[in-house]
């Protein structure tokens, strides 16, 4: 979980960086290849900050919690999968289910970069905005247990 946060929130920091340079003052579509890419990954770590705090919380709980005094390798090698399937499985899924609610393939901001454009209609609302909310309420879940 935590390398995931690492992983996620540092691509994050240099997307951000790269488009702020690139679109300095302008808003001339140079790279369109880079604003697909930008745009969709945009949309995936939305979700994949808070399926990798999901992640770090859960551990977190399975480690206060008594029953993890022993724990044999395949739970250790599962614990991991679980984990990657949500840090990694989650945001490549909303990634994937953008494409169904885009409203057209990138939009540019000037001195911002490349952005995703999403349809305000209630499908949008499902299939992207509501899972960073969803994952944030169960991660809080798990962080109210650990008090």
């Amino acid at each position: 979980g935590t390398c995931l946060y690492m992983i996620w929130a540092g691509l994050a920091c240099l997307m951000v960086f790269i488009n702020s340079v690139v679109w300095n003052l302008n808003v001339v579509n140079k790279a369109p290849a880079w604003c697909d890419i930008s745009s969709k990954f945009i949309v995936g770590y939305a979700v994949a900050l808070p399926a990798a705090s999901l992640c770090i919380n859960q551990c977190l709980y399975h480690i206060v919690s008594v029953d993890l005094v022993t724990r044999t390798r395949a739970e250790k090698r599962h614990d991991v999968l679980v984990d990657l399937a949500i840090g990694l499985g989650i945001p490549i899924l909303e990634m994937i289910l953008y494409y169904v609610i885009q409203a057209q393939r990138f939009l540019i901001f000037e001195e911002i970069g490349c952005y995703p454009s999403i349809y305000n209609m209630l499908p949008a609302y499902a299939l992207v905005s509501f899972w960073p909310i969803a994952i944030s309420i169960v991660s809080a879940g798990y962080c109210c247990m650990l008090l």
